[in-house]
Protein backbone atom coordinates (compact mmCIF):
# COMPACT_ATOMS: atom_id res chain seq x y z
CA UNK A 1 0.00 0.00 0.00
CA UNK A 2 2.68 2.21 0.76
CA UNK A 3 4.24 1.50 -2.50
CA UNK A 4 1.17 2.75 -4.43
CA UNK A 5 1.21 5.91 -2.40
CA UNK A 6 5.09 6.33 -3.84
CA UNK A 7 4.06 5.43 -7.26
CA UNK A 8 0.54 7.16 -8.51
CA UNK A 9 2.21 10.31 -7.79
CA UNK A 10 5.54 9.77 -10.06
CA UNK A 11 3.74 8.55 -12.63
CA UNK A 12 0.93 11.13 -12.62
CA UNK A 13 4.24 13.69 -12.68
CA UNK A 14 5.93 11.29 -15.95
CA UNK A 15 2.16 11.55 -17.62
CA UNK A 16 2.70 15.34 -17.30
CA UNK A 17 5.82 15.78 -18.17
CA UNK A 18 6.48 13.92 -21.10
CA UNK A 19 5.12 16.19 -23.57
CA UNK A 20 7.18 18.63 -21.89
CA UNK A 21 9.89 17.14 -22.50
CA UNK A 22 9.19 16.71 -26.15
CA UNK A 23 8.43 19.78 -26.95
CA UNK A 24 12.08 20.99 -24.81
CA UNK A 25 13.63 18.38 -27.50
CA UNK A 26 11.59 19.30 -30.64
CA UNK A 27 12.38 22.88 -29.83
CA UNK A 28 16.18 22.14 -29.49
CA UNK A 29 16.58 19.77 -32.37
CA UNK A 30 15.00 22.89 -34.45
CA UNK A 31 17.32 25.63 -32.91
CA UNK A 32 20.71 23.85 -33.46
CA UNK A 33 19.48 23.28 -37.54
CA UNK A 34 19.13 26.88 -37.72
CA UNK A 35 22.16 28.00 -35.58
CA UNK A 36 24.02 25.04 -37.80
CA UNK A 37 22.73 26.79 -41.03
CA UNK A 38 23.10 30.77 -39.96
CA UNK A 39 26.77 29.94 -38.53
CA UNK A 40 27.22 27.98 -42.20
CA UNK A 41 25.69 30.85 -43.92
CA UNK A 42 28.15 33.67 -42.28
CA UNK A 43 31.13 31.69 -43.63
CA UNK A 44 29.99 31.14 -47.18
CA UNK A 45 29.28 34.97 -47.20
CA UNK A 46 32.54 35.72 -45.43
CA UNK A 47 34.21 33.72 -48.08
CA UNK A 48 32.00 34.63 -50.90
CA UNK A 49 33.19 38.70 -49.93
CA UNK A 50 36.94 37.74 -50.04
CA UNK A 51 36.25 35.91 -53.41
CA UNK A 52 34.31 37.18 -56.15
CA UNK A 53 30.80 35.33 -56.17
CA UNK A 54 31.00 33.98 -59.79
CA UNK A 55 33.95 31.81 -59.32
CA UNK A 56 33.64 28.27 -58.63
CA UNK A 57 34.56 28.20 -55.28
CA UNK A 58 31.52 31.07 -54.83
CA UNK A 59 29.21 28.56 -56.55
CA UNK A 60 30.66 25.31 -54.80
CA UNK A 61 30.28 26.90 -51.31
CA UNK A 62 26.46 28.35 -52.28
CA UNK A 63 25.92 24.62 -53.71
CA UNK A 64 26.77 22.99 -50.47
CA UNK A 65 24.57 25.68 -48.57
CA UNK A 66 21.66 24.53 -50.93
CA UNK A 67 22.20 21.29 -49.57
CA UNK A 68 23.01 21.66 -46.19
CA UNK A 69 19.53 23.90 -46.41
CA UNK A 70 17.65 20.64 -47.73
CA UNK A 71 18.75 18.70 -45.42
CA UNK A 72 17.75 20.48 -42.88
CA UNK A 73 14.40 20.65 -44.30
CA UNK A 74 14.56 16.95 -44.22
CA UNK A 75 15.30 16.72 -40.74
CA UNK A 76 12.60 19.14 -39.70
CA UNK A 77 9.84 16.95 -41.34
CA UNK A 78 11.37 13.71 -39.48
CA UNK A 79 11.23 15.47 -36.54
CA UNK A 80 7.46 16.72 -37.54
CA UNK A 81 6.80 12.69 -37.97
CA UNK A 82 8.03 12.20 -34.66
CA UNK A 83 6.33 14.61 -32.72
CA UNK A 84 3.21 13.88 -34.05
CA UNK A 85 3.59 9.93 -33.20
CA UNK A 86 4.65 10.54 -30.11
CA UNK A 87 1.89 12.97 -29.02
CA UNK A 88 -0.46 10.45 -30.78
CA UNK A 89 1.07 7.30 -28.25
CA UNK A 90 0.67 9.44 -25.27
CA UNK A 91 -3.05 10.86 -25.87
CA UNK A 92 -3.63 7.20 -26.63
CA UNK A 93 -1.68 6.07 -23.26
CA UNK A 94 -3.17 9.20 -21.08
CA UNK A 95 -7.00 7.80 -22.56
CA UNK A 96 -6.46 3.90 -22.24
CA UNK A 97 -4.43 3.71 -19.11
CA UNK A 98 -3.83 0.19 -17.92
Amino acid sequence: MTLLLLLVPIEMLSFFFRPISLAIRLFANMMAGHILLKVVYSFVLHFAHGLNIFTTLGFIANGFLIILTLLETAVAFIQALIFTILIAVYIQEMIHVG
